[in-house]
């Protein structure tokens, strides 16, 4: 601020009054145009990458407000990605409904979470629900001819053909 001040040849004082006056006027502009749409859903995967960095942070810096934030975010996934009769997962939650198959990263991403979890709190029901979904995720995405896991389950009709991830994505 002082660098523009100086440049304009004002005071500190005026020139943040300039910008709080503009920055007025902008926010006043900037409502009469229509608000982007919401993205509201709620990415299984997703939440299995932010449980793991909540546990690990609540570690590393003694935190329990991080530690509190992963068990949320996994039991909200329990309670609406999660259908115990089956075993299965969800990969999306939006509007009070879980819909689409869970892919393999949903899994994948959702056990390491429980790991880190468990890691952080010794709470033994998270190993149990780990390894009941590496259960189902060896079921369901396990190719035993290529020794490989494939990316859907192929048990929706709608993806023509099962395949496989053969290289390094943006995600672990």
């Amino acid at each position: 601020m002082p660098e523009t001040a100086k440049k304009f040849g004002k005071t500190e004082t005026q020139t943040a009054q300039i910008l709080n006056e503009a920055k007025q006027k902008l926010f006043i502009e900037r409502s009469h145009r229509p608000r982007p749409p919401q993205d509201t859903k709620i990415i299984t995967s997703w939440n299995g990458l932010m449980i793991s960095a909540l546990s690990r942070a609540s570690q590393a810096l003694c935190e329990p407000k991080y530690l509190e934030a992963a068990n949320r975010a996994k039991s909200f996934l329990q309670t609406h990605a999660y259908q115990p009769a089956s075993g299965k997962l969800k990969r999306r939650y939006r509007v009070g409904s879980a819909g689409i198959d869970g892919y393999l990263d949903d899994y994948t991403f959702l056990i390491q979470g429980l790991l880190d979890l468990y890691e952080a709190s010794f709470d033994v029901r998270l190993l149990s629900w780990a390894i009941e979904l590496q259960q189902t995720q060896d079921r369901l995405f396990w190719d035993q001819n290529q020794g490989e896991y494939f990316t859907t389950s192929g048990q929706d009709r709608s993806i023509l053909m099962r395949t496989r991830e053969a290289y390094d994505s943006v995600e672990p």
